[in-house]
């Protein structure tokens, strides 16, 4: 789903737990071509 094709039914919360993660899934250059999600899972990991 992308950021702007939710559904007018979808409650507010619902898009924005739906927005975070594709932004969390998004490789980032300054990362290293990683992922937040992945950069937060090492940092927890360790």
């Amino acid at each position: 789903m992308g950021v702007l094709s939710w559904a007018a039914t979808t409650s507010w919360c619902e898009h924005l737990v739906a927005v975070a993660a594709e932004l969390d899934g998004r490789p980032r250059k300054t990362l290293g071509w990683g992922t937040p999600a992945e950069r937060l899972h090492k940092l927890l990991a360790a």
